[in-house]
């Protein structure tokens, strides 16, 4: 009996084994794809992230440009006002000679009278 008995305990023990060894091994696939999942998941997001730099780098490209363009807007903007400021005064010059020349012809006329 006694060998019975050892003989069903070690039957016994290697079901458990092989059920938790079977366990271990459902664990360990479930474990894997989940791993390869996270592995997927990674690279599209290391792509995901590539792509956002790229597209970042073409932002600050364009906003570059765009800076350059105000840039040189601005510069207009500053040329063209100093010399509407040169005509400005070219004009001035222009109406007090005219004037002067007015006051010099009506001295002549008033003095031929």
């Amino acid at each position: 009996m006694p060998s019975y008995k050892a003989g069903y305990q070690r039957d016994n023990d290697e079901k458990v084994l092989r059920g938790l060894l079977c366990e271990t091994e459902g664990k360990l696939r479930k474990t894997s794809l989940e791993l390869e999942q996270l592995r997927i998941e990674l690279k599209e997001a290391q792509t995901g992230r590539a792509k956002a730099l790229e597209t970042v780098k073409c932002l600050q490209s364009e906003l570059d440009r765009e800076r350059a363009r105000v840039d040189e807007g601005e510069s207009l903007v500053r040329r063209f006002a100093a010399e509407r400021k040169s005509l400005q005064q070219q004009l001035r010059n222009l109406e007090l000679a005219l004037e002067h020349a007015e006051a010099t012809i009506n001295r002549g006329t008033a003095a031929k009278l």
